[in-house]
Order: C-alpha cells, then structure tokens, then sequence
C-alpha cells in the first residue's frame, strides 16, 4: 500500500477514535481527488494503477470520514462548542447553513407560539366560532380591544375589520 493510502487511512482513524474534531493535512481533499485522477489515468493507459477495488474502499473511507466530521460539526454547533479554526471552507459553509435553518426555526417557533395577536375593531362584530379552533369569541364593539388568533386576524384584516396593535 502506497504511502499516501497510508495517509488517507491515518487521518480517517484520528477521526473515528476521537471525539474531537481532528486537524488534517492542509489540502487533504485536494491531494485524494488528484491521486484518484493520476491514478485512474494511469489505468486508462495501460500503466497498473487504481483498480475498482481499491478506489471504492478509498471512496468509503472518504465518505465515512465526511459523515464523522458532519455529525461532529453538528453536535459542537448545536452544544455551541464548535472550533471554527479546525473547518475546510466546505465545512465553513455547511455550518452556515445550518445556522441559516436554526434561525428559520426559531422564527417559525416564536411565530407559532405567540398565536393571539392583540387588535382593535374597525366595528361591532356579532359573536362568532373560529373555523380553526372551535372556539366563541365576541362580541365586540367598535373600537374595542381584543387578543384572538392569528389565523382569525388574517381574516378580519382582509375584510378591514381590525387593525394590528403594536
């Protein structure tokens, strides 16, 4: 086995033994895709070099590799433990978009757990039962405050009967 199929091995065990993300040759990546391409090259040609065998167990020991290092990622992220110092640009990103997310759903989350939204009557409005929750409210007067569901102020407020406080 070659000296480079050493590497590759050597990093991917670091990975897996420790709970730690592990530093890894500056251009890693880079370095297997260009063996794999040299490689592949010299099996095109004629010259003995990469066999099918061989490139599928380098290819699973890459996928496993990026697979440890995503749950890892994931894990400090989400303990707010995460060495940025020890991410390729690749994983930089990855982490980008995993606060992109966390964001969406923590706005989704505060929108969805503040249901009543506080509004005041353009006019009287009889007693009614909400279509989403079964629910009686009213009646209200014009000018009158009231907290009711969202769902049920989308409505009013197409039909310009109350306007949004605050």
């Amino acid at each position: 086995m070659s000296q480079f199929l050493n590497e590759i091995f050597e990093v991917w065990r670091k990975e897996a033994l420790n709970s730690d993300l592990q530093d890894y040759p500056a251009n890693f990546f880079e370095k297997v895709k260009k063996y794999l391409e040299t490689r592949k090259e010299s099996v095109e040609t004629g010259i003995k070099g990469l066999g099918e065998k061989e490139e599928r167990i380098i290819k699973e020991v890459l996928s496993n590799l990026l697979l440890l290092r995503a749950q890892k990622i994931f894990n400090f992220f989400l303990s707010n433990t995460l060495d940025v110092d020890k991410l390729n640009q690749e994983e930089i990103s990855f982490v980008n978009l995993i606060k992109k997310e966390v964001e969406v759903e923590k706005f989704l989350k505060e929108r969805k757990e503040s249901k009543l939204v506080l509004v005041r009557f353009k006019r009287d409005v009889p007693r009614f039962i909400s279509p989403y929750d079964l629910k009686a409210y009213g009646p209200f007067k014009k000018e009158e405050l009231a907290s009711l569901p969202r769902r049920v102020v989308e409505i009013f407020i197409e039909k310009k009967v109350v306007e949004v406080i605050g």
